[in-house]
């Protein structure tokens, strides 16, 4: 049975392209995945809006989102996290001052911690995600070898000499 766009624009299939999308697969991965050709892949893109925009807008909300991180993360945080914490109540008799029960539990507090900035992770994903806008363009250098730059280590033939009677 062939298939058809409208197929992969509802309810399960249309879950999968939005994943498969938003994980990053490249188009002919997704064609594998949905077992159709690239040629007709990019006829559906260019045929319909809500499938181009399903494979586009995936993708690009997730480059957002790592782009949004890596700035946060470039100059750090205080983000705020839930920590356990032993709360210990101890009840005392009022006449005699002495102990008349002991109870503890564990309580979540709120604690703000400052987050330092780790960006590898985010760079290697818009490196890899955003090329022409994120891959390093190292310079060439062309550089004459000489005598002087060579890293050759020259040997004297008396050294060599001596190294031959031991």
């Amino acid at each position: 049975m062939r298939q058809k766009v409208e197929d992969w624009l509802q309810g399960d299939k249309r879950v999968l392209l939005q994943g498969w999308s938003r994980a990053g697969l490249f188009a002919h991965q997704i064609c594998e995945n949905m077992g159709i050709g690239r040629t007709t892949f990019y006829k559906w893109i260019n045929a319909n809006a809500d499938f181009a925009n399903i494979i586009k807008n995936n993708k690009d909300v997730c480059d957002f989102d790592v782009e949004n991180e890596l700035y946060k993360n470039a100059h750090g945080m205080k983000v705020t996290v839930k920590e356990p914490v032993k709360l210990k109540t101890i009840k005392y008799d009022k006449t005699t001052g002495k102990k008349i029960s002991e109870t503890e539990k564990v309580v979540l507090v709120e604690k703000e911690v400052y987050i330092k900035a780790d960006t590898m992770a985010q760079m290697y994903w818009l490196n890899n995600r955003k090329p022409g806008d994120w891959r390093n363009k190292g310079k060439d250098i062309d550089k004459e070898i000489t005598e002087e730059n060579s890293g050759l280590i020259e040997i004297p033939a008396v050294m060599g000499a001596v190294m031959d009677d031991e």
